[in-house]
């Protein structure tokens, strides 16, 4: 599972449609469209959006490509430019369909911390008393964030266990092994 930060995604693909609207009246397209793509790149990255990561990074390498050497003032390379137009519209597109075809779960404001900090039920003072309980204690947690109230409980009921089994033995009682 990754964790997914949507403001972040958005930021990213608005500057890519920023991108293809602005690269036409830039004399510095170059330059403004790598520094785009790297941090597109690097969120693609992070996501586990490897292809889109990847075809950001052959976008970037056609930024790099020379431009024509043009008699008079400084000229866009309209060719390069057109061709790195294109691939920005196909990465856009690229964007989209891989949207499509993940499923987005959304935490609240109050549950997310319970998602992310494994200490949030009982505090790291509890976690500390009983190591062996540390696994259960995070996904009981993380099962509360997720509303999976019966996976919660499981993971409460064998933290529980271990709690017993060490209150049990601190105070010398011994579990009775017969069965009925």
């Amino acid at each position: 599972m990754q964790i997914f930060y949507a403001d972040t995604f958005v930021r990213a693909c608005k500057r890519l449609e920023r991108l293809k609207w602005q690269i036409h009246s830039s004399e510095q397209w170059r330059t403004e469209v790598e520094y785009d793509l790297i941090m597109l790149k690097k969120e693609f990255d992070r996501i586990g959006f490897n292809a889109l990561a990847e075809q950001a990074q052959r976008i970037i390498g056609k930024t790099k490509m020379p431009v024509s050497v043009v008699p008079g003032p400084t000229r866009l390379d309209t060719a390069n430019l057109n061709r790195v137009t294109v691939l920005l519209d196909e990465l856009s597109k690229a964007i989209e369909q891989k949207l499509r075809t993940c499923l987005f779960l959304r935490l609240t404001t109050d549950k997310k911390r319970y998602y992310l900090e494994e200490n949030r039920l009982f505090g790291s003072e509890i976690r500390s008393k009983f190591p062996q309980a540390a696994h259960d204690i995070g996904e009981a947690s993380r099962c509360f964030a997720l509303e999976r109230w019966d996976a919660a409980v499981h993971h409460l009921m064998v933290t529980t266990e271990i709690a017993m089994r060490k209150w049990a033995k601190d105070m010398g009682v011994r579990p009775n092994r017969r069965l009925i």
